[in-house]
């Protein structure tokens, strides 16, 4: 990847931080489109998936494949060929908005595979623009960074919206940590048409919130979460938001 790099001692004014956000989404649209190219080598590939083993090595090859566009994935296996693939990934769409996507991959026996995939959580370019800004971001790289971190908060909050309506409009902050380990506030709206947008980024500390926010980002690391009690943490840190 040929990733633009901003110089530590550049102003990020706006007009600076569009221009860098623009070029470094250029230079991850033409990675992942590589990527995703690679993957769908692979499964053509790979149709030898048909016990446990098979598959974990069939999974490293297209783990392999998609390259650091790859941010977490879960296998379970089978036998007979029956096995399930779900890998989260970021891809980058025509408006210029950076997108966490479920690339699912599966087969129900037999040597043929299945994929589908679809966008969990949709990054504003105004909300890029800010990470750029407040969340030390100086490469494409450092973007692929902050999308880790910011993958459990945005699985969270799925949950959460699963669980209860939320208002179309309301602002829910998703705490994460930038590179450096200092935290940033992405606000999330829920959306009829595109779903959960990440609209803008916030500074780490805002109107005393701390209390809530920790415990959202303990919540966030919680293997299994509930999401009735997601969705209580997320409405009372929503308060000091909207």
């Amino acid at each position: 990847m040929n990733t633009v790099q901003i110089d530590a001692g550049l102003r990020l004014d706006d007009r600076n931080a569009e221009r860098f956000v623009d070029m470094m989404l250029d230079d991850l649209r033409s990675f992942t489109l590589k990527a995703m190219q690679k993957w769908r080598d692979e499964c053509i590939g790979s149709t030898g998936m048909m016990n446990p083993k098979a598959q974990q090595r069939g999974t490293k090859r297209l783990i392999r494949a998609l390259g650091s566009t790859c941010l977490s994935y879960k296998l379970d296996t089978g036998n007979r060929g029956r096995f399930r693939l779900m890998v989260l990934m970021y891809s980058v769409t025509d408006k210029n908005r950076l997108c966490i996507d479920l690339l699912k991959t599966w087969s129900e026996g037999g040597r043929h595979l299945d994929a589908k995939m679809r966008t969990v959580v949709t990054l504003s370019h105004h909300a890029l623009v800010r990470l750029l800004q407040r969340a030390e971001v100086r490469s494409a790289m450092d973007f692929v960074g902050v999308l880790a971190h910011l993958t459990p908060g945005c699985g969270a909050l799925v949950r959460a919206v699963g669980v209860a309506d939320i208002p179309e409009g309301r602002v829910w902050p998703v705490p994460i940590r930038n590179n450096s380990g200092a935290r940033v506030i992405p606000l999330a709206v829920n959306t009829p048409d595109e779903g959960v947008v990440i609209t803008t980024v916030y500074k780490g500390v805002w109107k005393g919130d701390s209390p809530a926010l920790d415990r959202l980002e303990e919540l966030f690391q919680t293997p299994k979460q509930d999401p009735a009690e997601l969705h209580g943490a997320f409405t009372l840190a929503a308060r000091h938001f909207n």
